[in-house]
């Protein structure tokens, strides 16, 4: 698109920043030999000068100036929305992107977030030995802090993962773990298609939509919550979500502990309240069964129906059984075993509490019993309040377009920048911290403290 104009502003703009410095050069510095050549000279040098920057400069001014234009404002309404129908309106609340939105656009992200996810207070949690059904020793209980975070109310059904698959996830060498990129091809159906163990010619069992999807290794998790915009939850995240430990009172003989609850709904164990073997059910159910079961917060299915994966390695496992499982046929490669919580339909308590309840699997594993649930920190999306006091942008001029709430937005993240900063700033003491692996759309985020 020609714009005259725009040359026109710019060129009087230039001429007038080259009369000024000429003149403070005059003001302030003696002509060179005190003639009028070399003064004019000298303001032809200056002028010269800033017609050059202008002359590199400008094509990239207008080039920015057809883009900033030419958005369709339709177009970008659209993909906003499909964004949010596609369950990955994490993306749209981070500080990245956020600012760029309209207040209605923020809203709908904002009240998908909070009817998909449960936001769980920060606190600490009581890290116990962690234990299989093999007896050896573990190390003892320490006290871990947890920052704030939030957590989905369901574990991911197959309807959730078919938009990750359809979307093309499995070609996105961005959402993949490096080590694990020469294995994608091999992350196929029954039927040879990229997706799930599972399923057939890239689709699901029809009448599973609402289940659990099942049939993902640790790395396909990984990618699925990164595509999302959020992460898998650390082991201590999963505990505290899942005990809802309790600070007892001053005084108390137990004062240093936490009071964990043993079960998402209080501490004795009935079996109607979970899809575990004693239960009777024997199979996968919809992720919204069994909602007696749901914890204090309003997360479903923390125990039972699946095995979560969650972000941590596992590191007390017997050196014998880690031996055996360390070795991956797919790849004859050497892998860190991670940690799933929760048990499955097939699975037996024999008087564990829920945290106890704990399992380390090769992260190429693809069993008919496991699944994941996201997170999703605190700190890394923009809070309900960063887009207060919007007012539309200006219309393009020859001066770049300027959004006035940008300044508001730029606040809020400073905030939130420093929020995150005094969640980080804990005592650091022993074995720190439990971190994930990183990356630009799925960070951990906050780093869990080991604080006893």
């Amino acid at each position: 698109m020609a714009r005259s104009y725009s040359w026109r502003s710019a060129l009087g703009l230039l001429l007038i920043v080259a009369a000024a410095n000429t003149a403070i050069w005059w003001g302030f510095e003696p002509p060179l030999g005190r003639g009028i050549i070399a003064s004019i000279s000298v303001a032809v040098f200056i002028v010269g000068w800033h017609f050059a920057l202008l002359c590199y400069l400008m094509p990239q001014y207008e080039e920015a100036l057809d883009l900033a234009e030419n958005v369709d404002p339709e177009r970008v309404r659209k993909t906003i929305a499909q964004l949010i129908d596609d369950g990955r309106y994490a993306l749209l609340l981070r500080p990245q992107v956020a600012g760029d939105l309209t207040p209605d656009q923020f809203a709908a992200a904002r009240q998908r977030l909070e009817s998909a996810a449960a936001l769980v207070p920060g606190g600490h949690v009581e890290q116990g030995p962690r234990v299989l059904a093999h007896d050896f020793d573990g190390a003892p209980p320490s006290l871990i802090h947890v920052p704030s975070f939030w957590i989905d109310r369901h574990t991911v059904t197959n309807s959730q993962f078919q938009r990750f698959v359809t979307t093309g996830g499995y070609a996105q060498a961005a959402l993949w773990e490096p080590d694990a990129q020469p294995l994608v091809g091999r992350f196929l159906d029954r039927t040879g298609q990229p997706g799930p163990a599972f399923w057939h010619e890239g689709r699901c069992t029809p009448g599973t939509e609402e289940q659990p999807v099942v049939g993902v290794s640790w790395y396909e998790a990984l990618a699925y919550a990164r595509w999302a915009g959020k992460r898998l939850p650390a082991d201590a995240q999963w505990r505290k979500v899942a005990g809802w430990p309790v600070t007892l009172e001053p005084g108390n003989a137990l004062a240093n502990h936490l009071a964990q609850h043993r079960y998402p709904w209080g501490d004795q164990f009935e079996a109607a309240r979970a899809n575990l073997r004693p239960g009777g059910c024997g199979q996968l159910v919809a992720v919204g069964e069994y909602s007696a079961g749901s914890s204090s917060h309003g997360v479903n299915q923390l125990l039972g129906n699946v095995w979560e994966w969650t972000c941590d390695e596992f590191e007390h496992l017997p050196s014998e059984v880690a031996a055996s499982r360390a070795l991956s046929k797919a790849g004859q490669m050497a892998v860190s075993l991670k940690i799933t919580r929760g048990g499955a339909y097939d699975t037996d308590l024999d008087g564990q509490s829920a945290s106890e309840l704990i399992h380390a699997e090769c992260p190429l594993a693809r069993a008919p019993n496991i699944g994941l649930r996201c997170a999703l920190g605190w700190n890394d999306i923009l809070p309900a309040s960063a887009l207060a006091g919007y007012q539309p942008p200006p219309t393009a001029t020859w001066l770049m377009p300027v959004n006035p709430h940008q300044a508001r937005v730029r606040q809020e993240i400073e905030a939130h920048n420093r929020e995150r900063n005094y969640l980080r700033s804990c005592d650091d003491k022993g074995d720190a911290s439990i971190e994930c692996a990183q990356s630009e759309s799925s960070d951990c985020g906050q780093r869990v403290e080991n604080v006893e």
